[in-house]
């Protein structure tokens, strides 16, 4: 059989040759393409909470295959039907591959974030830091929301009122977990926000704003409203939340946002018995004012958690449990026009009730643009698709809110850098540089991935150079892993 580098036109079976030779095999990483699912112990619904690692459908498989993390988890987040815990939120740092988890405790009890190293799927270690103690008397303290700051620590948002602890001032903080011991350092607020419970966070795509979403304590969870606070320069700043929206009989909990600062959340109807079906929220900010759309959903579920996943541009999110609604305690997939399917039911003996969930993807971005935003990849969706073996139609696309440069040229290279030159940040070794022509403000690097199972857990990483009258611009840094 004559190898399929041979039917790739010259320049770019070079680049894969090259780049072969240079990228490691990624062995002890975890696979990509799939979804992190942290579950939580309510309702006594049968199964041990923990996290589960759920495939992703491909053009080689239907996705839907769980598999429970291996390792030693925290005692925290593995518990049965009527105890306090489980994995409330999620976060994984893509630049090492740590996955941060927020719990839950009772009455008394302490919530925390626990820091897990991994090798592939196994915990091979954790340390476990407190956030905040829960009052006696409210009955669940949980922490609802995590999110990864450009600098690599972690904004942390618990989702009660705290008596004890670096949240017990407010509901966000900084965690540094570079310490041998990490820190939590309380997000100082100029005044309190309008309701006590918060359901969701999420962060800008500059890490310069934090979104959040509050509630009524349990079981009224609603109105909620949705709020916008800066992240502090200073440790010692205080900060104003400013008010974007109120949904007056929704439940609004967790969040995500895309490249261009779009939020995404899901609502259900928190005030009725009988509810309706949910709705996934598109919330874009346009010159300081909130428009909200929202879709309702094709399925009556109880959605939460959505995360994009970006190579496809379809949303990955969890439902909850609620009596009157179907496919309870799964895992589901929709596109932007609310259809929903089921990627995977609860396993066999439950896993307890899914509420977090965190997308290992295959074509991530990382770093900043220079100057900031400028050019940006194109992620949601990937025009090329999926970074798959055999792939013929596999590209990579950078676009530009100014007018196309006069030459632009792809660095592809076999490891993540950040390193200043001629005034730009340069994110990865370069191993071979090529060009690439605009079309309608966008410039897109056809890159057929050969089909030889060699390629496969192949790392690369790319960046773009633009040059527009003699001024150099970068686009931020692209991570794939080839499935």
């Amino acid at each position: 059989m004559k190898s399929s580098l041979k039917r790739i036109p010259f320049h770019l079976a070079t680049a894969w040759a090259l780049l072969a030779l240079s990228s490691p095999t990624l062995d002890a990483q975890a696979p990509k393409n799939a979804v992190l699912v942290g579950t939580t112990a309510m309702y006594k619904l049968p199964g041990t909470t923990g996290i589960f690692y759920v495939t992703l459908p491909t053009s080689k498989n239907a996705g839907g295959k769980i598999q429970a993390l291996s390792g030693k988890l925290p005692p925290e987040l593995t518990v049965k039907p009527g105890q306090e815990g489980g994995a409330w939120s999620l976060l994984r740092r893509p630049s090492d591959g740590t996955i941060f988890v927020g719990d839950a405790a009772g009455a008394g009890g302490w919530c925390h974030v626990h820091i897990l190293r991994m090798a592939g799927l196994r915990i091979t270690s954790y340390r476990s830091v407190r956030v905040g103690s829960v009052p006696p008397n409210i009955g669940r303290g949980t922490v609802q929301g995590l999110a990864l700051l450009p600098d690599g620590r972690v904004l942390v948002a618990g989702g009660y009122p705290f008596l004890k602890g670096p949240l017990s001032g407010g509901p966000i903080g900084i965690l540094d977990d570079k310490p041998k011991t990490p820190t939590v350092t309380p997000v100082k607020l100029s005044n309190t926000l309008a309701q006590t419970a918060v359901q969701g966070l999420a962060l800008s795509p500059d890490g310069r704003t934090a979104y959040l979403t509050v509630a009524a304590l349990f079981p009224i969870l609603y109105p909620s409203i949705l709020y916008a606070i800066p992240i502090p320069t200073q440790q010692t700043q205080t900060v104003k939340p400013k008010l974007l929206h109120t949904w007056k009989n929704r439940y609004v909990s967790k969040m995500t946002v895309d490249r261009n600062g779009v939020i995404y959340t899901t609502a259900v109807d928190a005030a009725s018995k009988n509810p309706v079906a949910g709705t996934i929220e598109e919330i874009r900010i346009v010159n300081g004012k909130t428009i909200v759309r929202s879709t309702t959903a094709s399925l009556n579920v109880a959605g939460v958690a959505p995360r994009l996943e970006r190579a496809t541009g379809k949303i990955v999110l969890v439902s909850a449990f609620h009596p009157k609604t179907v496919k309870n305690n799964s895992v589901l997939m929709s596109d932007l026009s609310g259809k929903i399917s089921l990627l995977a039911g609860p396993p066999k003996g439950g896993w307890g009730m899914p509420f977090s969930t965190q997308i290992l993807n295959s074509f991530e971005t990382y770093g900043e643009a220079s100057p900031t935003n400028k050019y940006t990849f194109v992620d949601f969706p990937n025009p090329g698709g999926l970074p798959e073996v055999g792939n013929k139609t596999f590209s990579m696309t950078v676009e530009s809110i100014t007018a196309s440069p006069i030459a632009s040229f792809m660095v592809l290279g076999a490891s993540q850098v950040n390193v200043r030159v001629l005034g730009l940040q340069l994110l990865t070794t370069p191993i071979l540089v090529l060009p690439m022509s605009w079309a309608k403000g966008r410039a897109t690097l056809p890159l057929p991935i050969p089909n030889e199972t060699y390629f496969r857990s192949k790392a690369l990483f790319a960046q773009s150079i633009h040059i527009q009258s003699s001024i150099f611009s970068a686009s931020n840094g692209l991570r794939i892993e080839i499935q």
